[in-house]
């Protein structure tokens, strides 16, 4: 699928931008190193792609992250870097909080200053994207919570010293996202289209069986360049993609609600509750009562498993 592209314009006399919000992903506050607060329509809620690297801390919140081809459940604390181009959403079922800091990797120094050299390196493994977790999560959290009230160069250095970190970080504490990087995402003309696509699979992916001639209505397209579009920009069929969102609907189900599992197949949009199973363990290597049981025994186990 094809996100839209996000112009980002950095604040007049910095090379970072930080973004702060407090409730919702449409509500943002650039914080400028001047001391100043400058709100913006915030473009995380909808699937889109910039070619500026984003170190994104979601501080409270849950629902589905897609980044690239991977569709996961989050909630709660977790910190991503989003490498350039790299398509990404968040779609938040509730009230969100967080902080993002985001920089163009092009700019002469980064490029060119050898101590930089494991920071570039890092920013290519960021083109599938990286969950950070463990110490180095933790760390990096601390610093980012020092960085609205820092201004110039020591809110570079700030973020500097947590890249430094994540470069030099424990493999156990980097997972890495999509399997798919997307370099050259910008070259294809259909970012409006494949954006309405991915909002019209999450609002109605649970209702039951889906009609692709629905869905080509909606986003005005015809099925031979779908077909072609979807596949080529998402690394997954629509079917696959509609299959994750589902499975990620049933996990939290499962950790969250009581509901039987027939409740939460019907719930999740599958027409019957053996097809869900199936599609299930395929994707878990496990059933559905399996993994319930797996999660409920370990307060620790969340459902993050990519599908």
């Amino acid at each position: 699928m094809k996100p839209h592209l996000e112009s980002i314009q950095m604040p007049t006399g910095e090379s970072l931008r930080l973004l702060r919000w407090r409730r919702s992903l449409d509500q943002v506050d650039a914080l400028l190193a001047g001391g100043g607060v400058s709100p913006i329509h915030g473009a995380g809620g909808s699937w889109h792609y910039h070619r500026e690297v984003e170190l994104t801390w979601v501080k409270g919140g849950s629902g589905t992250r897609v980044i690239g081809d991977h569709v996961s459940h989050f909630s709660g604390s977790e910190l991503v870097i989003i490498g350039a181009n790299l398509p990404h959403y968040w779609h938040v079922t509730g009230p969100s909080s967080g902080l993002a800091v985001q920089f163009d990797p092009m700019i002469s120094p980064y490029q060119t200053m050898p101590e930089l050299e494991n920071l570039r390196s890092l920013l290519e493994r960021a083109g599938r994207g990286i969950l950070l977790t463990g110490r180095t999560a933790r760390r990096a959290c601390g610093l980012l919570r020092e960085l609205p009230t820092c201004r110039g160069l020591k809110r570079l250095g700030l973020v500097l010293e947590i890249f430094a970190d994540v470069a030099e970080a424990r493999e156990s504490d980097m997972q890495s996202l999509s399997h798919l990087s997307f370099p050259q995402i910008g070259k294809s003309g259909y970012q409006t289209q494949m954006e309405a696509a991915v909002r019209w699979v999450f609002e109605h992916a649970t209702e039951g069986r889906l009609y692709l001639e629905d869905l080509l209505n909606e986003i005005r397209m015809t099925k031979s360049t779908f077909s072609r579009q979807f596949p080529k920009h998402s690394g997954r069929t629509l079917v696959e993609f509609v299959n994750g969102v589902r499975l990620q609907h049933a996990r939290r189900q499962l950790v969250e609600t009581g509901m039987s599992i027939a409740e939460i197949a019907f719930a999740s949009g599958y027409e019957s509750l053996s097809h869900f199973n199936r599609t299930f363990q395929a994707s878990s290597g496990e059933t559905p009562s399996a993994f319930r049981r797996r999660v409920q025994s370990s307060p620790a186990a969340k459902p993050t498993k990519a599908v």
